[in-house]
């Protein structure tokens, strides 16, 4: 979900063993930053970080939101995703980075210098720069005159002294702040409609590319559902044997024929682990690529300041805002009835024409002071990748069956002041 989701590989507590006792091991060598595996002292609790490995192949990392018997959800990317136990090989926790300091430490002798430098290093990357400085003055009781001490503790220093001085800076500068001009109001999540996990699940599944398929789970129950409801297709065989060997099938070739099927009630049953190639490819040259930058400013379409066209701000990579922000531009229509993406000829899109110098532009964008052409032509390379997005979409279009609530600035900012707006008839 983000861009793809990481893959992640458990290492061993024998790799951190060989790199703290290898006599060959340099001073620029560092520990292992991999997991280790499941153990006892790694409990597998709420809020931690977990690798769950797949019988479809591949893993998925996130945050352990709840688990039971049934099901066990992650919070991927900010969206909370639901993985049936059925589907999973097994789940293991990942250690923090104190978890990891503290069993790499245990391991390192006390008077082995050479190997606690490597761990120092790995803690000033790391960012742990208060247990770096409590092992360099223990490296520096045992070995005064060792120069790569001397060298780690100038850099300490000065990391910590700049973090303290980025602590003190706001509070330096407040005076300063308070006398300039009031920032625009820019939504959060507590007032904007963002969409739920199960709406963009649904999204996901409608734009899936059968040719070139995020990585998916169907869960076992929901395949016994389809044999239930539509075993009278010919698509579906209809005997023991053939049903246990279609349920065998990749997940992408059952959610073939579930397509074929129409099986629209077993959608939001399918959980999809990623976003589509289609709207990564709308997150990567679209919406990190120029929407947000030159439309979304809070003194533009991000912000209560200017029209009723909004989008969402925050948290820009996570799936929660990109497909919340597709939505937006898919529902959205113009003053004049028209739809922002024009999926039968890209080019024509009021969402690329009114980016467009107001002398070409057809539609143009409306008058809007400090307003300033995106695109300089239609041969703009972004012009062009987002055109290649529009295309990449499935055809022909489907209703999602998300019921959505475009947000308007009078909303948000009842939303945000406390002052309900005046179309308000709850």
């Amino acid at each position: 979900m983000a861009a793809s989701l990481p893959r992640m590989a458990a290492a061993s507590h024998a790799t951190a063993r060989c790199a703290a006792s290898s006599p060959t091991a340099q001073l620029g060598d560092a520990p292992p930053t991999n997991a280790d595996p499941p153990s006892p002292d790694v409990p597998l609790e709420k809020g931690r970080q977990v690798l769950v490995r797949l019988k479809a192949g591949g893993d998925v990392s996130g945050e352990l939101v709840r688990e039971d018997d049934e099901v066990l959800v992650l919070r991927i990317a900010g969206v909370e995703t639901r993985i049936p136990r059925s589907d999973i090989v097994s789940v293991t926790p990942l250690r923090s980075l104190q978890e990891r300091y503290r069993s790499m430490r245990a391991i390192i002798d006390d008077n082995d210098v050479d190997r606690l430098l490597i761990l120092i290093e790995w803690l000033v990357r790391s960012g742990l720069l208060d247990e770096a400085r409590s092992e360099l003055d223990h490296v520096q009781r045992v070995d005064p005159d060792n120069p790569d001490a001397a060298r780690l503790r100038s850099m300490v220093d000065r990391l910590l002294e700049l973090r303290r001085k980025s602590q003190e800076r706001p509070r330096k500068s407040a005076p300063q702040r308070r006398s300039r001009a009031p920032r625009p109001l820019r939504p959060g999540p507590e007032s904007f409609p963002l969409l739920s996990d199960q709406e963009i699940n649904r999204i996901k599944v409608y734009e899936i590319d059968l040719d070139h398929p995020p990585r998916l789970v169907i869960p076992k129950k929901t395949i016994e559902q389809l044999f239930a409801r539509y075993g009278d297709s010919d698509l579906l065989p209809a005997d023991d044997e053939g049903r246990k060997a279609f349920a065998n099938k990749p997940p992408v070739e059952i959610l073939r024929t579930m397509f074929q099927l129409r099986a629209r009630d077993l959608y939001d049953q399918v959980q999809v682990l990623e976003l589509p190639r289609s709207l990564q490819r709308f997150r990567r040259d679209v919406h990190n690529g120029w929407l947000l930058n030159a439309c979304a400013s809070t003194r533009c379409h991000g912000g209560l300041d200017a029209g009723d066209f909004l989008l969402y701000t925050r948290n820009r990579n996570s799936e929660r805002t990109v497909v919340t922000n597709f939505l937006i531009l898919d529902r959205f229509r113009t003053s004049q009835g028209q739809a922002l993406i024009n999926y039968d000829q890209p080019e024509a899109s009021p969402l690329l024409q009114m980016a467009l110098p107001a002398r070409t532009a057809r539609p143009a964008h409306p008058p809007v002071r400090g307003w300033r052409p995106i695109f300089r032509s239609p041969s703009d390379r972004r012009f062009r990748q987002t055109v290649a997005w529009i295309r990449s979409m499935h055809q022909p279009r489907s209703d999602y069956g998300v019921e959505y609530q475009l947000p308007t600035a009078a909303a948000l900012r009842g939303a945000l002041t406390g002052r309900p707006a005046a179309t308000d008839r709850r």
